[in-house]
């Protein structure tokens, strides 16, 4: 990467951060997953910096961005994203989304559809009624990622380093240390709101007709797309492609990345460019 910039956003309960890649180009927002921050987009910026202008974030509670009164809400990220997109003078954007990312940014789509042209989702967790669990068994599930949450913040980087090795040994070195830094600058108050509820995403594919490029992960190897959400988007969101990665999990780009951007990249290119931003 030539260059990137870094800023933040400010209102009157917190602000928000943010890095860019700059340059007169079509503007890509990448919204990440859940105690992740805007680098562990390094790698996918990389790769699509020479004809994009990339802005990746760090939500609430993420990265270098404050808490705020809200630090755990939907509906107040999607107005972080929208102050982002309107203080940056974007214009038209694409919103690119891994898990929580995707939902916010299907959730700014929704509401926001002249201003977003178009998504890429990488593996949603849309959740199918049947293995949504109870509201206990919620409970159980979202105590029990606070209680990784707390554990991975409390580990050093080496010893950090050592536990994802094991898990994802794959995984490129860079996407590895991000995702360490990631878990070592998550706020102690946001690892306290995890909210249990799954996310109720039936209204949002009722509703949109937002282009979209769906990368979905394999079940068997942690994907969180169920297939009665994949079903339902195929009957009622004509506008978008659903894309199976049977080589990857939940996180789609760092498990095939050559696929992932492969399949990015087809897909930015239908939409057409002018004075150096979308159409």
């Amino acid at each position: 990467m030539a260059k990137l910039f870094y800023g933040h956003i400010k209102n009157n309960t917190h602000h928000m951060h943010y890095y860019r890649t700059g340059g007169v180009k079509p503007p890509l927002v990448l919204i990440h997953g859940l105690a992740d921050s805007g680098l562990c987009w390094s790698r996918v910026a990389l790769e699509l910096e020479p004809e994009y202008d990339l802005i990746m974030v760090d939500l609430r509670g993420h990265g270098l961005s404050g808490g705020g009164d809200d630090i755990s809400a939907l509906d107040a990220s999607v107005s972080d994203i929208f102050e982002l997109i309107q203080s940056l003078e974007l214009g038209k954007v694409i919103l690119v989304g891994h898990s929580l990312g995707a939902n916010i940014a299907a959730l700014t789509a929704r509401r926001f559809p002249d201003m977003v042209l178009g998504l890429v989702l990488e593996d949603p967790p849309w959740f199918s009624d049947d293995t949504m669990g109870s509201a206990p068994d919620a409970d159980a599930i979202a105590a029990g990622w606070i209680e990784h949450y707390k554990r991975w913040k409390s580990m050093s980087y080496e010893a950090l380093y050592g536990l994802l090795n094991k898990l994802q040994p794959a995984w490129d070195d860079d996407d590895k240390r991000q995702w360490i830094k990631a878990k070592q600058q998550l706020r102690r108050e946001f690892i306290n709101y995890v909210e249990p509820q799954p996310f109720n995403w039936k209204p949002v594919i009722a509703t949109m007709k937002t282009r979209t490029l769906i990368l979905a992960g394999n079940p068997d190897k942690g994907g969180l797309l169920s297939m009665e959400a994949i079903e339902v988007i195929h009957k009622q969101w004509k506008a978008a492609r659903i894309v199976a990665m049977p080589e990857a999990g939940h996180n789609v780009r760092r498990d095939d990345p050559q696929k992932y951007l492969g399949e990015m990249k087809n897909f930015l290119q239908g939409f057409p460019v002018k004075n150096g931003g979308f159409r």
